[in-house]
């Protein structure tokens, strides 16, 4: 007599293994500054160095969220304060997906959800008391968010 694991016809799938990158936590004002590398963050701006699995590049790094405008009832969700890894270059835009950008005019960095309706991009808060921002060209897309921490666990 058989047992039962003779007859199985699935078996265990090997996953695949990415070993964690250590990338800068900078603030936003850094995020602004175009370096060549994230090994180039001077003490002070790159004092804190957080880890993921996630590529970001070589330029990547990490900020934390400001405000309100991001913290959702039900998830996604990105309360103040949580990092969120950004890979500057090499990303595509996609509708749903994470995004900073940049004010061309005032210089103004935020982080929004993009939305593209119609043909037209958009900035959107998942906060619903903020106003969602139309991209009418005085925004550039600066770099996609690719993995956040989870704070206060």
């Amino acid at each position: 007599m058989t047992s039962d694991a003779d007859h199985s016809n699935v078996a265990p799938m090997l996953q695949p293994h990415r070993e964690a990158r250590e990338y800068p936590l900078i603030t936003w004002i850094a995020a602004g500054e175009r370096l060549e590398s994230s090994a180039c963050y001077p003490t002070g701006i790159a004092d804190e160095w957080l880890s993921s699995t996630e590529n970001a590049g070589p330029r990547g790094y990490w900020l934390k969220v400001k405000g309100k405008s991001m913290t959702a009832e039900t998830p996604p969700s990105f309360p103040e304060g949580t990092p969120i890894l950004i890979r500057p270059e090499g990303f595509d835009l996609i509708s749903g997906k994470f995004y900073i950008a940049r004010h061309t005019i005032s210089g103004e960095h935020t982080f929004k959800q993009y939305v593209q309706d119609a043909g037209v991009g958009y900035l959107v808060p998942l906060n619903p008391e903020y106003q969602t921002v139309t991209l009418d060209g005085t925004w550039e897309i600066t770099g996609r968010a690719i993995d956040a921490k989870i704070t206060g666990m």
